[in-house]
């Protein structure tokens, strides 16, 4: 069985994270997630390592690199739960996916 792909949306005023796997025969419950938790998945889906992340989070939100470290580990600690493994998010992370991203920025 191949990798599935995750995408994130924002409809509705939540962001969502689906499975866009048509080839999984297990059905997986959109995941709802806040603001901060689509920044840390935009940041995975371009970042190289958690270690990066969790930088660009930290400058983001002018936050301390350890409180950053720790909502990046409760996030992806988060999506292992719901079953979203991954050895880089470069690969699992649609990166088209993420254009609704832009409306944080402009809040």
């Amino acid at each position: 069985m191949r990798e599935a792909k995750y995408k994130m949306f924002y409809a509705a005023g939540n962001y969502w994270i689906m499975s866009c796997d048509s080839s999984d025969e297990q059905y997986m419950t959109p995941i709802i997630i806040n603001e901060t938790g689509a920044v840390i998945w935009k940041y995975l889906s371009e970042c190289n390592s958690l270690n990066e992340t969790a930088q660009r989070l930290s400058d983001f939100y002018g936050i301390t690199i350890e409180d950053a470290k720790a909502d990046v580990s409760l996030f992806t600690d988060s999506l292992r739960k719901y079953g979203i493994k991954y050895k880089n998010f470069s690969t699992y992370f649609d990166k088209e996916a993420n254009e609704n991203i832009a409306l944080l920025y402009h809040l």
